[in-house]
């Protein structure tokens, strides 16, 4: 076999350690060195301790293959006499299991002969025919003077087992979570159903309940006392609002029932689109929208974002005390592989505590009189960045307005 010399010293310097183990000089040491640095060590000695190892060891030629030696706990983990186990080849102790075959086995063998350790799993076969998976351990050393090919071989059979166990029970978590995946995914769609149903069902007599206190203020404005003309003010009020509660549950349940195709979408049409949708509210309180560019390409539904902007710019233009003007400041960047958008306003603020609160459906910090709303904007908001994979969150500070800003997949 030819070795370089560094292969030859890298081998040397292995078998030291090697050698603390198994009681064994290094061959490059000469007699008087060998005595010298281990006074007393006799063959009983080595064999004594190679003998007692935790693992099977095997010594074979390094040429043939041939086992030359084996120790003790070989003998009990194969069931072999030592002179029996000496006239074995290595397809005889082993089993090979898929994905390895005998040929991977002797590539292995010829490696460790060649000077490159190997370490690897196999299963193994008794004289009894018990199959046992083991770890390899196969090295070129030098043994009484002469290149050998050692092999260290560990019992993992339990180990093994607790790994087939471990991926019996991951499997079966994996099968229960998506089975109540699916359970929850049906639910949704029926409560999205329901409400969608209710909502839209509602809306025609609050219609006519809205026109009738119409009719009736107009028609007997002359006739009905104050207090009863106040009476049906409330009235078409309150069918109002009604409304528009019921318009904004068909919004959300819509989210959860239209197709959802992600394609390439321009962030700076979609901000365009938005601010049509709420241009009421903007020309109402004189509102400036900053928007910083240039603005990325996303991939989204295009009406889900929209939807998703024109709530968010409302909600940043609502809560900005009557006595201030709003200023409304929209960026978007790329951040890793996803895009961060902000909209941030100069409102009244959020404390700390509430800011996964304000997201729940009909969740309200401040009465109906000062800041009208139905409760569901944000809920639809966190409802399309969800649908886009992504997440939304809220920085604020009470009298320091707040910043919203989610992040999608790129």
């Amino acid at each position: 076999m030819d070795y370089s010399k560094k292969t030859r010293d890298d081998l040397i310097s292995e078998l030291k350690s090697l050698r603390a183990r198994l009681g064994e000089s290094d061959s490059s040491e000469t007699d008087g060195e060998r005595k010298q640095s281990r006074p007393g060590t006799s063959d009983a000695d080595y064999r004594a301790i190679f003998d007692t190892a935790n693992d099977a060891i095997f010594i074979h030629d390094i040429e043939t293959g041939e086992i030359l030696d084996v120790n003790q706990k070989m003998c009990e983990m194969y069931g072999y006499l030592p002179e029996e186990a000496r006239k074995l080849n290595v397809e005889a102790l082993s089993a090979a299991a898929p994905p390895y075959t005998q040929e991977d086995a002797i590539r292995w063998l010829r490696k460790a002969a060649q000077g490159e350790p190997q370490i690897f799993e196999w299963m193994a076969k008794d004289k009894h025919g018990r199959m046992f998976w083991v770890e390899v351990s196969l090295k070129c050393t030098v043994i009484g003077g002469k290149e050998r090919l050692l092999a260290i071989v560990r019992d993992i059979t339990e180990r093994k087992r607790a790994e087939a166990a471990l991926r019996e029970a991951k499997d079966q978590l994996e099968l229960k979570v998506k089975k109540r995946t699916e359970e929850l995914r049906k639910k949704s769609e029926e409560q999205e159903s329901f409400t969608y149903s209710v909502s839209h069902d509602l809306q025609a007599p609050l219609r006519t309940i809205q026109a009738l206190a119409k009719k009736l203020t107009t028609d007997l404005a002359e006739r009905l006392e104050e207090k009863f003309q106040k009476d049906l003010l409330d009235i078409g009020r309150a069918a109002e609002n009604t409304n528009r509660l019921l318009e904004d549950m068909l919004a959300y349940a819509r989210l959860g029932m239209q197709s959802f195709s992600k394609v390439d979408v321009s962030l700076k049409n979609i901000l365009v689109e938005s601010q049509f949708e709420v241009i009421d509210s903007i020309e109402k309180r004189g509102a400036d929208i900053h928007i910083s560019e240039p603005l990325p390409v996303v991939k989204g539904h295009e009406r889900t974002l929209v939807r998703l902007f024109a709530n968010l710019i409302s909600n940043a233009i609502k809560f900005v005390p009557p006595d201030r003007k709003p200023e409304v400041h929209i960026r978007a960047s790329r951040s890793g592989d996803c895009v961060r958008v902000s909209v941030q306003d100069n409102g009244i603020g959020i404390a700390p505590e509430y800011s996964e609160r304000i997201f729940r459906m009909f969740e309200r910090l401040h009465s109906q009189q000062k800041y009208p709303g139905t409760g569901v904007g944000l809920a639809i908001a966190k409802k399309a960045v969800e649908l886009h994979g992504g997440s939304i969150g809220v920085d604020s500070e009470p009298g320091k307005g707040s910043t919203f800003w989610f992040e999608i997949p790129d």
